[in-house]
């Protein structure tokens, strides 16, 4: 488990290193409290609003989501590999949904470089829901 928390820290130091001195400070300090705005689910993306209740990713609208889907056998298992566009072996995304399906989160699977990438894909997805809102 500690595994998964490493990697969760050194994704959102990746997408915000401003807030932090190290992405080491950040998980001791900051990841997955109650004022940390983000969460991780150990169960199927659940689309309605309850979902995370207001909970938002890399400070986005409270009503915007982001669903991480760790592992394309688990995204296979939830039915939503063929409602992403795969840009990668490694990645598939779902821009309307909000979803991207990447490695699991472990240094064997999802190394520093994917990580960044990960990061530019989940930038995509919050700057594609802003606009969203905007237009609509």
């Amino acid at each position: 488990m500690a595994k998964i928390f490493n990697v969760y820290a050194k994704l959102l130091f990746e997408i915000s290193p401003e807030q932090f001195t190290s992405w080491q400070k950040l998980r001791d300090s900051a990841l997955l409290q109650a004022e940390s705005d983000h969460c991780l689910l150990f169960s199927a993306p659940d689309f309605s609003e309850a979902d995370c209740s207001g909970v938002n990713l890399l400070s986005a609208k409270p009503s915007q989501k982001l669903h991480i889907i760790l592992g394309k056998g688990y995204a296979e298992q939830l039915g939503f590999c063929n409602s992403c566009i795969w840009l990668s072996h490694d990645f598939a995304i779902n821009i309307d949904l909000g979803v991207i399906i990447c490695p699991y989160f472990d240094y064997r699977q999802l190394s520093n470089k994917k990580i960044t990438q990960l990061s530019g894909l989940i930038q995509q997805v919050t700057a594609h829901q802003v606009q969203s809102k905007v237009d609509g």
